[in-house]
């Protein structure tokens, strides 16, 4: 079996070679000697290296974005030791940046007298949109019960591999001192009376892979904290919804990206390390005191990194359940203090009116945070938000490929994915039908699920028998690749405060099981998703958003191919 490495660098070889007529002799030179050489670091970024790519034509970009996508993301190229350390380097630079921007909000907030009128101004704004935005404390506060809820996410004391909820409930959880009230409140709210849980001091933070260079990291809260933190993410995003801020779904600004490339009204801003960028008294700043009080309370204030402890310059970061609701807050009431009528927020995806977009960056910077000017875009036909990139009103976006593995869901995926750039029956596409035949991939009908196996249309899926009527004649199966379950047993003292909280929680139907049993039952058992797949038969749902046109060319490459019927 070939280098899963080099069929990489093979696709992108392909691909180039298809493209050339889009790309100038100089450019298809570079790209072509860098693959040659196997320069990760260029291919990764070649859109920025190469001159005036952004405002060039539009297939030239698309191409350049497509030759980034096949390496930027992808684990197989990573240096463990490498990434490890830029993230640790990333992490300490955040934590000094958060202290800077702690001292100078210190300075300026208890001085407003000393600070720029403008600026003044704007704070001023900025708190009110929070306020009005979140409403009374006490409001939130009855509403807790309703919002606590748990997720399967890490926790400090549970890897992600043994997170899944109904897991959490098998014991006491570890809870921060100043969020140990808030537990014992909501336990007798529940009507369990009064409970000891087992104290912790810090979070755990963890280094996972965000691209070929570096990590991310991560901070692991105590699982006692977590639907604290969650039940302020409830509350916030329902008020922000409100407002016109639905972070259920990021349409609007891909939509608004859409439109901006087209008029060049819009300027899109991404911003670098938005979350570990969140300095402490930014917080305190903008948010009402009793908010700000209760989010500090129920978060981490100390962590441990490579065997020590940290005290935290930073309000939160990634792995605290209320840091993407409450950035997006702030960044929302940035963009209202400026003066903005049409912006849009997501996370830290921020889409504001280009002559306002100037002093937006203004008033983040003097919060603490930092433009990343590779992903912000205010002028030309290009603008980038929510996984979107778009140019003159034409989705450009590159199909990322992410990794790559002897797992044949994953090998569908990325055959399936790579299918959609190929030239019609072109060498990209016979060199993707050799790693069929090679990989032994099973053909589907074409679905919403990547990862279930390789796509045909619906004609070939019926001439190629992967199609059947197993219950009566207007149901129809096909064979999946789906995720493998193990059996975990519940233990038979689980934490009724815990398992009240599951059961009551709406995450239930969005995660698609329940654990619906009563406190008095001692035990009961709950399938757990591994990373492992296999084939077993499932339901023939179409596609929602409709059909690729390669499919159809790719359909009948498939089903010509010598020897693949049988």
């Amino acid at each position: 079996m070939r280098d899963f490495m080099t069929i990489v660098f093979d696709v992108c070889r392909h691909f180039l070679l298809e493209n050339q007529a889009v790309l100038t002799e100089e450019d298809f030179a570079k790209i072509h000697g860098w693959i040659r050489s196997k320069s990760i670091p260029q291919l990764a970024s070649c859109s920025t290296i190469l001159p005036f790519a952004y405002q060039a034509d539009r297939d030239r970009l698309r191409v350049l974005l497509q030759v980034e996508a096949f390496f930027k993301k992808n684990v197989l190229f990573t240096d463990e030791e490498t990434c490890q350390a830029t993230a640790y380097a990333s992490f300490y630079k955040s934590e000094v940046t958060c202290r800077i921007a702690n001292k100078r909000l210190d300075h300026y907030l208890l001085n407003e007298s000393r600070m720029n009128a403008d600026l003044r101004r704007e704070i001023g704004r900025a708190r009110s949109y929070v306020s009005r935005v979140l409403g009374d404390f006490s409001v939130f506060l009855e509403a807790i019960p309703e919002h606590v809820r748990m997720t399967s996410g890490a926790s400090a004391q549970r890897p992600r591999r043994t997170s899944q909820a109904p897991v959490k409930v098998k014991r006491k959880p570890f809870v921060s001192g100043s969020c140990a009230p808030y537990y014992d409140a909501l336990s007798r709210h529940r009507g369990y009376g009064h409970t000891k849980p087992r104290l912790v001091r810090a979070n755990r933070i963890e280094m996972v892979p965000k691209n070929y260079k570096t990590f991310r990291s991560i901070a692991c809260e105590p699982e006692g904290n977590i639907p604290f933190q969650l039940a302020f993410d409830s509350f916030a995003k329902q008020r922000m919804r409100r407002v016109g801020i639905d972070l259920s779904d990021q349409c609007r600004n891909q939509d608004l990206a859409k439109r901006a490339s087209i008029d060049n009204s819009l300027a899109t801003i991404d911003l670098s390390a938005a979350s570990d960028s969140l300095a402490y008294n930014a917080v305190y700043g903008l948010l009402p005191h009793a908010f700000a009080k209760y989010l500090d309370d129920v978060r981490s204030k100390h962590g441990m990194i490579e065997g020590r402890e940290l005290k935290y310059a930073k309000f939160s970061s990634m792995g605290n359940g209320a840091t993407f609701a409450l950035e997006t807050l702030v960044f929302a009431s940035c963009c209202y203090a400026v003066g903005s009528k049409e912006f849009s927020v997501y996370g830290d995806d921020i889409i504001i009116e280009k002559e306002l977009s100037a002093r937006l960056v203004t008033i983040l910077r003097f919060l603490g945070f930092a433009v990343n000017s590779e992903k912000s875009h205010f002028d030309g036909p290009f603008r980038e938000s929510c996984g979107a990139n778009c140019w003159e009103g034409v989705d450009i976006t590159p199909f990322y490929v992410r990794e790559l593995d002897k797992r044949k869901a994953v090998q569908s995926h990325f055959v399936n994915g790579l299918v959609k750039i190929a030239a019609p029956y072109g060498s990209l596409a016979t060199y993707l039908l050799d790693l069929v035949s090679e990989w032994k991939l099973p053909a589907v009908p074409v679905n919403d699920n990547t990862l279930s196996g390789v796509f045909v249309d619906a004609v070939s899926a019926y001439g190629l028998r992967v199609v059947r009527n197993r219950r009566n004649r207007w149901t129809f199966q096909y064979k999946a690749f789906t995720p493998i379950t193990r059996i975990i047993r519940l233990s038979r003292e689980p934490s009724l405060f815990l398992w009240h909280n599951r059961r009551n929680s709406m995450c239930d139907e969005r995660e698609g099981y329940f654990l619906d049993i009563e406190p008095s039952i001692s035990a009961t058992e709950y399938q757990m998703p591994t990373h492992k797949y296999a084939r077993k038969w499932v339901d023939w749902v179409y596609p929602i958003k409709g059909i690729h046109a390669s499919l159809y060319w790719w359909s009948d490459m498939l089903v010509t191919r010598e020897g693949y019927f049988t």
